[in-house]
């Protein structure tokens, strides 16, 4: 299941980042990443929890060590597939020049860290939002 709705939601990032806006694309990324939130926190339970087998004298560490690098390996995959949209955002944005290489760099390398990526959706959704905000007053003042 979590392989076609990785696949789908790739597809669907490939085929609409050079049809919707920056902000769009933040948006779609910001619900992506909050729709999958409840499966990035349990695992990441599920690892705390097995992770603690492989400290413990005479624990089921091999058992532990079965499971525990396909959820850390499949968690760490899951939130990098749902930043598709985050970096389709920020390369958009730098493309039209709405935020400088250097804010788009600092951005992207957010979206690669498993928890900084949700802090740095919601910034480049917020930073996007108000770059469309000021663009149409200024637009009327010309």
């Amino acid at each position: 299941m979590m392989i076609v709705y990785a696949t789908a939601t790739v597809v669907c990032t490939h085929f609409s980042r050079n049809t919707r806006t920056p902000r769009e694309l933040a948006f779609w990324g910001l619900v992506i990443k909050f729709c999958l939130l409840p499966f990035f926190l349990t695992t990441s339970l599920l690892i705390h929890f097995l992770g603690s087998y492989l400290v413990v004298p005479g624990g089921p560490a091999p058992q532990a060590l079965f499971f525990l690098p396909p959820l850390v390996l499949g968690n760490y995959i899951i939130m990098i597939i749902t930043s598709s949209h985050g970096f389709a955002a920020i390369v958009r944005a730098r493309d039209e020049q709405l935020i400088s290489p250097e804010t788009a760099k600092k951005h992207k390398r957010g979206h690669a860290i498993p928890i900084a990526d949700l802090v740095s959706s919601i910034r480049v959704y917020i930073l996007l939002h108000r770059l469309d905000s000021v663009a149409p007053a200024s637009a009327q003042d010309a």
